[in-house]
């Protein structure tokens, strides 16, 4: 698991949407879904999981403190 596939995953659940969150990271679409992609892969989850919501909390909380 890489940092940036975290920060990638809090800032599509932020913006709740893959464009946004592309141009706040300052980076394209695509890179960002496959970032995503290869996080949910690793996880075991996709974005229907219940799971998700409290990944987020985590994720946002751990890359405030890095």
């Amino acid at each position: 698991m890489e940092l940036k596939h975290l920060k990638s995953f809090v800032s599509v659940a932020s913006q709740l949407s893959f464009v946004r969150a592309a141009n706040q990271l300052h980076i394209s679409q695509p890179s960002l879904s496959g970032q995503v992609q290869k996080l949910e892969e690793e996880l075991g989850a996709g974005n229907s999981s219940p799971l998700v919501n409290h990944f987020v909390s985590v994720a946002r909380n751990l890359c405030k403190k890095i």
